[in-house]
């Protein structure tokens, strides 16, 4: 029994990486496509601070799916409630200073990317991406309390349908709706709220 669960967790979370993985990639062959060279190096420049977003969001939903874990394994379903919505709320806070960040976006682009060519380009990006932190950060931190509720399953199901989504997305915002860098950035945003 024990050995049957162990994999359904690792194939979970195996799928689920490479899941994210793939969809990374296809997403940039989509933009580079659509939107030219230039446009995929202005959200390759701006990776860091997805990965410092990325990085906050993970300590604080690894964290409280730690405890939440504690909390499911004694039955304690106060307990349980408690630490979900603390960690939920904490996410949604440390978000605040990027959306915050948001009217700044050009200067925070520049931080990272130092093109005058891709600038604006990376600051139209990094708009949307800092307006979106609080989406993303619940994707991302509440799938670690997913996991630790005993629904590893669940959370790959919401990566695979948020990447298709986001790859039928691109297709709709940047040749239906003309929205250029800014709307692959809406559909990776909207494509994670949907399926929150």
């Amino acid at each position: 029994m024990e050995r049957k669960l162990f994999y359904r967790y690792l194939w979970s979370a195996i799928l689920t990486s490479l899941s994210s993985i793939l969809c990374v990639q296809v997403d940039g062959i989509i933009v580079s496509h659509l939107l030219g060279a230039n446009a995929f190096a202005a959200i390759g420049s701006l990776m860091p601070l997805m990965q410092i977003q990325l990085t906050v969001c993970l300590l604080i939903g690894i964290g409280g799916a730690v405890q939440l874990a504690f909390a499911v394994g004694q039955n304690d379903i106060a307990r349980t409630s408690d630490i979900r919505w603390t960690t939920l709320i904490a996410l949604v806070v440390c978000s605040m200073p990027l959306v915050a960040l948001s009217v700044r976006s050009g200067m925070v682009a520049s931080w990272f990317c130092k093109s005058d060519a891709l600038l604006p380009l990376a600051g139209e990006y990094a708009k949307v991406l800092l307006l979106s932190a609080p989406v993303y950060m619940l994707f991302q931190g509440s799938g670690a309390l997913v996991r630790s509720e005993g629904f590893p399953q669940r959370v790959l199901v919401g990566v695979v349908v948020a990447n298709c989504l986001n790859i039928a997305g691109d297709f709709l915002f940047v040749m239906v709706f003309n929205a250029g860098l800014a709307g692959t950035a809406w559909s990776t945003t909207l494509s994670t709220a949907f399926v929150r």
